[in-house]
């Protein structure tokens, strides 16, 4: 089974992973899904490819030397409304901009 996980730089796959380089092919569509075709080569030659879904910036696809893998049926949820059950009564918003604000001096 591959390790897929979110990337640190959905703009750069290969941020974070020294020795690795990547080539932005093109966009394509993969399984109904608008996606940047990368290729992938790691610093002991090896190439992959892998397509990462412009609205998610998730790897939906990818081919390693070896196999194949992909993701299919792919439903985006908003869990917030269904989780907010959870919040105690007493919660309430936040803006988080006056926050940030908080123990700055004021500007003239």
């Amino acid at each position: 089974m591959p390790n897929v996980k979110p990337l640190r730089d959905p703009g750069n796959p290969c941020a974070g992973r020294e020795g690795t380089t990547c080539k932005n092919v093109g966009v394509e569509e993969v399984n109904g899904r608008t996606c940047d075709h990368w290729q992938v080569t790691e610093k002991n030659g090896r190439v992959s490819h892998v397509w990462i879904d412009q609205k998610l910036h998730f790897p939906i696809k990818g081919v390693p030397e070896d196999s194949t893998w992909q993701l299919t049926n792919i439903k985006r949820a908003n869990l917030l409304p269904a989780c907010s059950r959870f919040l105690p009564a007493t919660s309430s918003k936040m803006d988080m901009g006056n926050m940030m604000q908080m123990g700055r001096p004021q500007q003239q």
